[in-house]
C-alpha cells in the first residue's frame, strides 16, 4: 500500500486497522481461512449429517407448534366455557339477592302487622 507521505519510509510502512480496517481485516479473515484447512472427505457426511438433524429439528417443531396451536384452541373453549359459567353464576347471585331482599321485607311486614295487633289489642 503506498502513502502519499515523504516522511514515511514506503518499504517499512504497515498499514494499522485503524487507517485501513476494511483491507486489514478482509486480509485477517483470508488469512484465517487458509490456515484453517477444510477435510474435504469428511465434510460431505458432516453437511448430511446436519442436513438429517435439521430435517429432524424441523420436523420437531413443526409437531410442537401443531400441539401448541391444539392446546391454544382447548384453552379458548375453556375460556368461554368458564365465562358462560360466570355469567350464569352472576345471574344467580342476583336473583338471590333479590330474593333474600323480598324475604327480609316480607319478614318486616309480619312484625310491623304483629306489632300493630299487639299495640290494638293490647287494651283486652
Amino acid at each position: 500500500m503506498q502513502v502519499n507521505d515523504p516522511k514515511i519510509d514506503q518499504n517499512t510502512y504497515k498499514p494499522s486497522i485503524k487507517s485501513n480496517s476494511l483491507k486489514s481485516l478482509t486480509m485477517s479473515g483470508s488469512m484465517f481461512f487458509n490456515e484453517k484447512k477444510l477435510d474435504k472427505t469428511n465434510s460431505l457426511p458432516k453437511i448430511l449429517n446436519n442436513l438429517e438433524q435439521n430435517a429432524n429439528l424441523k420436523q420437531i417443531i413443526t409437531q410442537s407448534i401443531k400441539e401448541l396451536k391444539r392446546k391454544k384452541e382447548r384453552l379458548n373453549d375453556i375460556e368461554t366455557i368458564a365465562d358462560s359459567q360466570l355469567e350464569r353464576l352472576s345471574d344467580q347471585i342476583k336473583a338471590n339477592r333479590r330474593n333474600c331482599i323480598e324475604m327480609v321485607r316480607e319478614k318486616m311486614k309480619k312484625e310491623q302487622f304483629r306489632q300493630q295487633m299487639e299495640e290494638r289489642y293490647k287494651h283486652w
